[in-house]
């Protein structure tokens, strides 16, 4: 039989949806492990109730006068994880610890019962360990700004907890039935059944306990796929945008993911018409323009150079920073100052700069953002020493357009989207000064008047 195949659609969930889901999983991880360890804590798990059918008073008389009626006594007993508590008509109620590693044979089915309970334990020891466990990876999850790996975790760690939790289930229910038998059904419609089971309340949050952790694990796995899927579908998007950069000459590298996997199903109707031509076809590239009259040197060239003199002044220092004999480099996602005196070491992202001027005059090149100003005088490009400055502020621009792309499709902010307000300098000053003007405007107004 041939299975269909199935296209894979993407998980997608907002920004605060995803934040909600991961509080709903968890307040569920929290409520799991509180009754796990409710369950751990307590004793009671199961109530029995057993018919002595051959038990002979002490005393060896009978207690009634109807030699007819035939009196019944029962052994009830109360199971736990770690206590055995019981009575019957000669011993009164009182709890023993159980002995995990005894080998004495049981005398009824009671005490054959508590026998066959203990493997159950070591599945609920596990999943006690692996709820806290699950708690303590998903309140990181809390902690961080942007998880993925921590929702790995997480998942996984909720899974086989509630893998635990329900294999501790089975095995102590499998191990009461089997031991009753059918001595919970009558023999006759004329008799009583000789044995009485029901599960009590720790048994009960035992279920409660492994149904909240699968509904963490639920949360965590729905979080995790959709990140999972934002993050393939904008690295492959990146992927064949950045191809347009490349020249038709150029090796390219195997693209197998996009020929054999999930791609097409990426297309949606919500993007442009351009971005699903550009995902379905190789051929119909539009060649992005880039400075420089060798395409060979589109994936090798940076900026590196060295500056007589540097300025340097961010918006929150007091004074400017100013070195000598720097050198300037564009390293990954950064422009890089370093100087060795004064020690200089200034790393400016790309996607933060706004202007970029060259002026023949003193060789200066005029940089600037948002929060920033940046003057290098005396630039030389030493890597590719022919170019003329026109040259190196071109690729400077080029490195700093390529860089957006993929802040733009992540849908990162850039500086100028964020609301930065204005510092205000020496504003006692100034209203001393305004209430000093209002004052002389006043006075002259009112000698004016006389």
């Amino acid at each position: 039989m041939v299975l269909p195949a199935l296209e894979h659609h993407l998980t997608k969930i907002g920004h605060k949806n995803r934040w909600r889901f991961i509080h709903i999983g968890l307040c569920f991880s929290i409520l799991g492990c509180l009754a796990n360890f409710i369950t751990s804590s307590t004793n009671h798990w199961l109530y029995t109730s057993e018919v002595l059918q051959f038990y002979v008073p002490p005393n060896g008389t009978a207690t009634y006068d109807d030699h007819s009626i035939k009196p019944i006594y029962f052994k009830n007993a109360t199971l736990g994880p770690w206590f055995f508590c019981w009575l019957d008509p000669t011993t009164t109620f009182h709890c023993t610890n159980i002995d995990f590693f005894s080998t004495e044979e049981p005398a009824d089915v009671t005490s054959s019962i508590e026998v066959s309970v203990r493997k159950a334990m070591v599945f609920l020891l596990a999943g006690l360990f692996l709820d806290c466990y699950g708690l303590i990876c998903i309140l990181f999850v809390c902690t961080r700004e942007k998880p993925f790996t921590s929702l790995c975790f997480s998942a996984v760690a909720h899974i086989f907890a509630g893998i635990a939790n329900f294999s501790c289930i089975i095995v102590y229910m499998s191990a009461v039935s089997k031991e009753v038998g059918n001595k919970i059904f009558p023999a006759t419609e004329m008799d009583d059944p000789l044995f009485y089971y029901a599960y009590g309340y720790s048994f009960i949050m035992l279920k409660v306990s492994f149904l909240c952790t699968e509904a963490a694990a639920f949360m965590s796995v729905l979080v995790y796929m959709s990140k999972r899927d934002e993050r393939t579908y904008n690295r492959y998007r990146i992927h064949s945008i950045m191809k347009n950069i490349r020249p038709e000459n150029e090796t390219q590298l195997p693209d197998k993911y996009y020929d054999h996997s999930r791609m097409h199903c990426l297309q949606k109707a919500s993007r442009s018409a351009s971005i699903d031509a550009s995902l379905r076809s190789n051929t119909s590239r539009q060649q992005i323009y880039y400075p420089g009259a060798e395409p060979e040197y589109i994936h090798i060239k940076q900026i590196v150079a060295v500056s007589i003199v540097v300025y340097y002044k961010h918006r929150g220092d007091t004074l400017p920073r100013v070195c000598y004999n720097a050198s300037v480099e564009v390293m990954f996602a950064h422009l890089t100052i370093k100087s060795s005196w004064p020690p200089v070491n200034i790393r400016i992202p790309l996607v933060s700069i706004c202007y970029i001027e060259a002026i023949h005059k003193y060789d200066h090149f005029d940089i600037r953002g948002r929060s920033f100003q940046l003057h290098f005088l005396g630039f030389n490009d030493v890597m590719y020493s022919p170019n003329s400055l026109e040259e190196s502020r071109d690729w400077l621009r080029f490195l700093v357009v390529r860089q957006r792309i993929p802040h733009s499709i992540l849908k990162i902010p850039f500086d100028w989207e964020h609301d930065q307000p204005r510092i205000r300098r020496n504003s006692d000053f100034r209203r001393s000064l305004k209430s000093i003007k209002d004052f002389l405007l006043c006075h002259k107004n009112a000698l004016r008047q006389e």
